[in-house]
């Protein structure tokens, strides 16, 4: 797995074990659309009731709609959060007090910073959400764990396109060279049906028999880097996203782009094969094998 970035856990508290609460109901969240293709950028528009006072430690969320009888008003839980900002549009709490708290605003929720990451990674996966604007319950450094649904929750896809649908199956990743020194910078080339944000390539152990649904290899490469940046480190600060978009090319693994994976350069000798990954959240369905073995010496 391609490790999450801040620990989010703990920017929000108890997020997890909080009380359903809920007020009254208003129109507080509005998108910009309700079907959102894969990797598209998407826009929330809050407004406070006129009688509700905005606290400095409000966000809003994007929730798994797993449970699609749940009334908008509730809260769906911290397991169900995906992505998440404070309606000062950052994530660390409480919003600056240098300027007063917005009653109204839009929040971009997308590869670029601020990172907005929880329990998911940018490209939001393909299905259902709800969009919420989240009372903290509490003000200041400190949360209450008492999350309330301001207003009523608006629902939207992430959908399936006909680009979406093939984007592994008409990718392909090759390896240049079958035979690398140990230490030697390994290469390949990749090419892509769409252009997506922090696509990546990854090493693994040579195997004829390895599937998508082996996730505890697939998802955990030894060594892997961005298709758009070419290393680890992306070209966001915070997040350390790539929102840099690239339909083919070459990636490289050398010392010092890689990282952040099972292994830290330079791989021992051995056999292995590359994977395309399409996806940045486990588990990795979209994928693309390349079985052509490489040794390093």
């Amino acid at each position: 797995m391609i490790p999450p970035h801040p620990n989010h856990l703990a920017i929000l508290g108890l997020l997890i074990s909080s009380t359903f609460l809920t007020t009254a109901k208003a129109d507080s969240v509005n998108l910009n659309k309700n079907k959102y293709q894969f990797d598209q950028a998407i826009s929330v528009r809050f407004t406070y009731p006129n009688s509700y006072v905005p606290k400095n430690r409000d966000w809003v969320g994007i929730f798994k709609d797993t449970d699609r009888s749940l009334p908008l008003t509730t809260y769906p839980g911290g397991d169900y959060l995906s992505f998440y900002l404070r309606i000062c549009n950052q994530q660390n709490a409480p919003c600056p007090n240098s300027s007063p708290l917005p009653s109204t605003g839009t929040l971009k929720f997308y590869v670029t910073d601020p990172d907005s990451e929880y329990n998911n990674q940018w490209p939001i996966p393909l299905g259902r959400y709800r969009a919420c604007l989240i009372d903290d319950g509490a003000s200041d450094n400190v949360s209450s764990g008492n999350f309330t649904v301001v207003g009523e929750c608006k629902k939207f896809r992430v959908q399936k396109s006909k680009k979406s649908q093939n984007m592994a199956r008409k990718s392909r990743v090759r390896v240049l060279k079958t035979t690398y020194a140990y230490k030697e910078t390994i290469s390949a080339s990749f090419k892509n049906d769409k252009k997506i944000t922090n696509a990546w390539v990854g090493i693994y152990e040579y195997s004829t028999t390895l599937k998508k649904v082996d996730r505890e290899i697939i998802d955990n490469p030894l060594l892997w880097v961005y298709t758009g940046c070419n290393n680890v480190d992306g070209n966001q600060p915070t997040s350390h996203n790539c929102g840099k978009k690239k339909k083919h090319g070459q990636v490289d693994f050398r010392e010092d782009n890689t990282g952040r994976a099972e292994l830290d350069w330079p791989l021992p000798p051995g056999k292995y094969m590359m994977i395309f990954s399409c996806d940045n959240n486990n588990p990795h369905l979209n994928i693309k094998f390349n079985r052509t073995a490489f040794d390093i010496i």
